[in-house]
């Protein structure tokens, strides 16, 4: 008799595939839809499933239910009651949907050199302050407008019309970057635009999970402060973009929380002056999360 093989392993520990799992549903939840692998997918559809279910009560006790398994996600819980269960009030299940989207394509990339490699290293050592847990993080270097497998996440500098990225961040400790847009990013270390930084803080969200803009900072208070002012700073940043009105960050990190991290890191690390003045709450909370003030060098 076979024991011990319920469910998907997806080689990750008990502990690191709860927290992805947590991190998914909480996306879903939020956005309504998330873009993950087929196996995980299917393992998270019924968690999806049981909290919509438990929502759909309404009561102190469910509330209570769903609060204890998302803690430190009030907007989502609120969301839950107040938007989606409703909508499901006279369904009694599948409220969620798996689309397949195609097979991931190969890869075309070219090869690395050692200069290409300490170039690399050289950016991401600028954030030596704050290090990623767990195994180690590989790199790849591709050639200019590389075509490279789906991704966890596609870096800002990707154009929507057609497949060429500048950057990807994958949930296995790897990144892909083309070596043009590593360059790009050396020539000017004062434009507020680094590929290298973006992945390597893409990485740091991917710690524990799915990339949702909340990197572990701390327990308790810390992290709670920290999803309060980046869900401030998040909305503040969509109000101006609304209002057409300038401003230091740039529109892409109206995207998504995952984006406006990725983004703001590397106004953090080539704009710190400027984002502190503008931002002073925003650039604390990533002076805490890195443990460097860039401004004070």
């Amino acid at each position: 008799m076979a024991h011990r093989i319920d469910g998907r392993k997806l080689s990750r520990k008990h502990g690191p595939r709860m927290s992805l799992y947590r991190n998914l549903t909480v996306s879903v939840l939020r956005y309504e839809r998330v873009k993950t692998t087929e196996a995980k997918a299917k393992e998270i559809r019924g968690r999806v499933e049981r909290m919509i279910t438990i929502a759909k009560r309404g009561d102190l006790a469910a509330r209570r239910a769903v609060i204890a398994e998302f803690p430190n996600e009030p907007l989502v819980v609120n969301k839950l009651f107040d938007e989606i269960a409703p909508k499901y009030a006279d369904r009694t299940s599948g409220f969620t949907r798996i689309v397949r989207l195609g097979q991931r394509r190969g890869q075309a990339g070219a090869r690395r050199s050692r200069r290409r490699r300490r170039c690399v290293d050289g950016h991401g050592r600028r954030g030596r302050g704050r290090r990623p847990r767990g195994r180690r993080r590989r790199g790849r270097l591709g050639g200019a407008g590389d075509h490279a497998q789906q991704p966890q996440h596609v870096a800002h500098a990707a154009h929507e019309d057609r497949d060429v990225l500048a950057g990807q961040s994958w949930q296995r400790g790897q990144i892909i970057v083309a070596w043009d847009a590593v360059l790009d990013g050396a020539g000017d270390p004062h434009d507020g635009v680094n590929v290298v930084m973006h992945e390597f803080a893409h990485q740091l969200d991917q710690d524990t999970g799915a990339a949702n803009g909340a990197p572990y900072v701390g327990r308790g208070a810390l992290q709670q402060a920290w999803a309060r002012v980046m869900n401030q700073e998040f909305d503040t940043l969509r109000t101006r973009l609304a209002r057409a009105e300038p401003g230091l960050i740039e529109p892409y990190a109206a995207t998504s929380p995952a984006e406006f991290f990725a983004v703001t890191t590397e106004l953090f690390f080539e704009k710190p002056a400027a984002l502190a003045s503008e931002r002073p709450a925003l650039y604390e909370q990533l002076r805490r999360c890195y443990r460097l003030d860039p401004a004070a060098w």
